[in-house]
């Protein structure tokens, strides 16, 4: 398994910092297979970020724009805001297997 660290435990450094052109722009990110310690993202967008059997320990994605998502299940440890959240709820509800409808009225 591969392993990213930063050496400040209270203030990591940012991946993908703004630059005078604008926001990072990545296609695809794969942190599948890592072990991701103390990572925070600043304006980044990323196309497709893969997570598949990794893991994650404080890692902030407030930062980062994602298109798409694999690996669902490896997002344990990691923050997001509540858009995030919100634009992930399809993804963690067909991980977790759960059946969403309303109800008829």
């Amino acid at each position: 398994m591969r392993t990213a660290a930063w050496a400040s435990p209270t203030s990591p450094e940012p991946l993908c910092a703004t630059s005078s052109s604008g926001a990072t722009r990545i296609d695809e990110l794969d942190l599948s297979g890592i072990e991701a310690e103390r990572v925070r993202f600043e304006d980044c967008q990323v196309g497709t970020l893969r997570l598949r059997g990794g893991s994650l320990s404080d890692v902030d994605l407030r930062g980062l724009e994602m298109r798409t998502v694999s690996g669902i299940g490896s997002l344990a440890g990691a923050t997001v805001s509540s858009g995030q959240l919100s634009e992930l709820a399809p993804l963690l509800a067909q991980h977790l297997g759960l059946r969403v409808t309303d109800q008829d009225g």
